[in-house]
This record gives structure tokens, C-alpha cells and sequence, in this order.
């Protein structure tokens, strides 16, 4: 399964977050196919992130601005959430995903899950979770939300939920599924 892992820290030991990675993950394996380092360059850019480090997260063969802008735009969406320490051990991260429910080759299915621990994300570690179903629609307005947080959330977090899950899917680092013909009849010899 491919999913994007995003963690934060304060590397500077400044009591701020300064550096966001991005690792996008392709099954098992134990190291990220691509990543992304984006930071403070320094203790006065807090929060203007401008100094990126990307690899071809957009799945097109070419480490280019959109990639480094594309970094820029997710970190700064993941720090909204606050779902951060400054303090070690920085062992709170999001994983997400997307998948085909529609089995169309395009995904209309985000899920965000915020987790708290050491490891491969798993259910122990699991500490809330929303999705973003988007009903054929991926930039228009047909969103079907769900979110397993705390019952005060408000708009305000909806819509940062919908704004990850869209920069998310500009990646292209979708669990989609191209259906081929389907064969139920054996082969007769």
C-alpha cells in the first residue's frame, strides 16, 4: 500500500517546529521511495518554511519546482493541525492514503490518520482518524466528510481536512487499481 508519512521537529532545540519530512512509502518496504525536507532556515523564518528538499513526489520523472512547492503546500497544511511536539520523542506523525472505491483508476477516497508511536503505522498507535470521499470530483465541491475526533471540531477543521486530502492527491501516490476483463470461465484444453 502506498501512503505519505508526515513528522515534525524542532531540530534546532529553538522550542519551535523547524523542519516537516515528508516520506511517501510504496508497500513494505522499511524505506521511503521518495522524500521531502522542508525547514526554517532560520530561528526568525518560523513558519514561512522556505528552504525545501524534494524528490519527484509527483510521480513525473523530475525533481522540479512543482515538487518543491507541492512540499511546501502539504507541510504547511500538516502543521495546521497541530498534531506536533517540540519536544522528543517526536513520535507523533499522519499517515495518509487514498483509494479506488469506484475501481475507476482515479481516487475518490482520502484518509488521514493521525497516529502516536514508534514503527510501521498500525492500529496501536492509531489515536484519531477523518476521511474525504470525493464524489467523482476531486477539485469541485462534492465532498462527503468524516472525521473521528474530538465532537468540538468545527468547520474550520473540516476544511483543513479537505485541504490536505486535496494537496495530498496532487501527488499521485494513489492505491488505485486498473480493472482488466474478468474471466470466470476456465480454459478448456
Amino acid at each position: 500500500m502506498r501512503y505519505l508519512k508526515i513528522t515534525a521537529q524542532d531540530d534546532y532545540d529553538n522550542d519551535v517546529i523547524d523542519a516537516v519530512y515528508l516520506e511517501f512509502f510504496d508497500g513494505i518496504n522499511p524505506k521511503p521511495d521518495a522524500e521531502a525536507l522542508v525547514m526554517n532556515t532560520s530561528k526568525h523564518d518560523h513558519g514561512k518554511l522556505k528552504w525545501v528538499l524534494a524528490d519527484d513526489i509527483d510521480g513525473n520523472g523530475v525533481c522540479n519546482k512543482v515538487d518543491v512547492d507541492l512540499a511546501r503546500a502539504l507541510a504547511r497544511q500538516f502543521l495546521k493541525f497541530k498534531w506536533w511536539k517540540v519536544d522528543p520523542p517526536f513520535d507523533r506523525y499522519l499517515e495518509i492514503y487514498s483509494e479506488d472505491l469506484d475501481l475507476d483508476g482515479k481516487p475518490d477516497l482520502v484518509r488521514l490518520r493521525f497516529h502516536q508511536g514508534e514503527g510501521v503505522p498500525s492500529d496501536a498507535t492509531l489515536v484519531k482518524a477523518a476521511a474525504c470521499v470525493f464524489l467523482n470530483d476531486c477539485a469541485g465541491g462534492n465532498v462527503s466528510l468524516h472525521v473521528n475526533t474530538n465532537p468540538t471540531d468545527d468547520a474550520r477543521d473540516a476544511a483543513l481536512v479537505v485541504g490536505l486530502c486535496r494537496d495530498f492527491l496532487k501527488c499521485d501516490w494513489n492505491n488505485t487499481r486498473t480493472t482488466g476483463p474478468c474471466s470466470l470461465i476456465g480454459e478448456q484444453g
